[in-house]
């Protein structure tokens, strides 16, 4: 019976430990806001309005408030680009190196002061080693992607080699970063 009633306990107790350890909701706050599901409403400034982005800008210009009842009735300006991101063709052609090894990051986070880079490895797109002398991958970057470095690593002692790169914003479509050395 003493076995019988400590198992009680013990469930008891672990039962409430779940149950405090859980939480129970959002707490805080009482005020709700509420919004109505069956209207949304479209609005756009009547002053031209760009926004840059990566790789085209687009302006919204409109007089009038238009009131929209369905997904349907939504209406997107000419020329709008629904995409995230951009392709961009690497490629790299060591001739001069194709007889040894080269280890190639392709990194988007990077500072330049002068002829110093500071690289954050993690944030590294590519990592790749080279034995033939050539390279190529088309990548997909995000909008916010706008700037690369390329970095060669030797396995001869020499210094690795920093090749920054940037979007060409006057092209659409796929970008291209080349390397020859």
């Amino acid at each position: 019976m003493f076995l019988n009633k400590k198992s009680k306990y013990s469930a008891l107790i672990i039962i409430s430990f779940f149950l405090f350890a859980c939480g129970g909701g959002g707490g805080g706050d009482s005020t709700s806001q509420s919004v109505d599901s069956d209207t949304v409403v479209q609005s756009s400034a009547s002053e031209e309005t760009a926004s840059q982005t990566a790789s085209s800008a687009v302006a919204l210009e409109s007089s009038s408030e238009q009131v929209v009842t369905r997904a349907a009735d939504l209406s997107v300006p000419a020329g709008f680009d629904f995409s995230t991101g951009y392709p961009v063709y690497f490629s790299a052609s060591l001739a001069q190196r194709n007889s040894e090894t080269v280890f190639i990051t392709l990194c988007s986070e990077y500072t330049q002061t002068g002829e110093e880079y500071d690289v954050d490895y993690q944030s590294c797109l590519l990592k790749v080693s080279v034995t033939d002398g050539f390279f190529s991958e088309t990548l997909f970057l995000t909008n916010d992607k706008q700037a690369l470095v390329a970095v060669l690593w030797f396995f001869d002692g020499s210094d690795p080699l920093y090749i920054p790169w940037t979007k060409d914003g006057n092209q659409d479509g796929l970008q291209q970063f080349s390397i020859s050395q």
